[in-house]
C-alpha cells in the first residue's frame, strides 16, 4: 500500500495487540500506526461500516507472528490499528462504540495455534517458475 498524506491528522483507533492479547483506545496518525505496528507498508482489511483494519503488509510472512481474528472471517498477523472511515482529509474516529469492535476480535487459543498457522499458509499466493507452471 503506498504511503498517504495524513500524517498530521490524528483520530480515535483501537489498536490490537494480539501478543499482549489487548485492545486499547488511542489517537493516532498514519505515522504514528506505522511506528506502532512495526512496518512501513501497512494493509486495510475494511469490516464494513466506515471500519478498517490496518496491519502490516508482510506480517503473515514473519516468523511466527502473533495471529488474532476479526469476527469469523478474517485471520491476520501482527498489531494492527482499527480506524473510521478516511474521507480524504486524514483518518477518521472508530465509528461504532469501541466495545462493540473489541468485541469482534478473538484471541487464538494456543491449543489452535498451529491449526491457524496452517490457514494462514494456505492462504498465501503461490509463485511458480515457467517449469512449475500448470
Amino acid at each position: 500500500m503506498k504511503d498517504r498524506n495524513v500524517s498530521e491528522t490524528k483520530a480515535a483507533v483501537l489498536l490490537v495487540d494480539p501478543e499482549a492479547r489487548t485492545v486499547a483506545t488511542g489517537r493516532m496518525d498514519w505515522t504514528d500506526a506505522k511506528e506502532w505496528i512495526g512496518a512501513d507498508l501497512l494493509e486495510p482489511v475494511h469490516l464494513g461500516s466506515g471500519v478498517t483494519v490496518w496491519v502490516n503488509e508482510e506480517g503473515a510472512l514473519l516468523e511466527r507472528p502473533p495471529l488474532f481474528l476479526v469476527g469469523r472471517e478474517h485471520l491476520l498477523a501482527g498489531r494492527a490499528v482499527i480506524t473510521g472511515p478516511d474521507d480524504g482529509t486524514g483518518w477518521g474516529d472508530v465509528p461504532v462504540p469501541a466495545g462493540v469492535v473489541a468485541a469482534a476480535i478473538g484471541w487464538i487459543p494456543e491449543r489452535l495455534d498451529g491449526f491457524a498457522r496452517e490457514i494462514m499458509a494456505g492462504s498465501m499466493p503461490r509463485f511458480y517458475s515457467g517449469d512449475d507452471a500448470l
